[in-house]
């Protein structure tokens, strides 16, 4: 599917920043730099962030957080990203 952006409207892009208002997203990511340049992005269209940086407590952070999207790493050191996303899902 492929998108035309010159049809995306102002209007559009107000519900988009909305809607971000509503959102926690976490981000996992071994790349710290990555990972805190993300979130601020996403924090500035009024996103609520959290970072986490390798799997260590990560079931009892995203519990805690309790986050609507999850941006996964899929390659980090200490465990694969499909493993992850299934300790997440639990």
């Amino acid at each position: 599917m492929s998108y035309n952006t010159d049809k995306l409207r102002y209007k559009d892009l107000k519900t988009l920043e909305a809607s971000l208002k509503q959102v926690k997203i976490m981000i996992i990511d071994d790349d710290k730099d990555f990972c805190e340049l993300l979130s601020k992005s996403l924090q500035k269209k009024g996103a609520q962030t959290y970072c986490q940086f390798d799997s260590l407590s990560l079931t009892k952070n995203a519990n805690d957080f309790d986050p609507n999207v999850v941006l996964l790493d899929v390659m980090l050191p200490d465990k694969s990203g499909i493993e992850l996303l299934s300790d997440i899902r639990r």
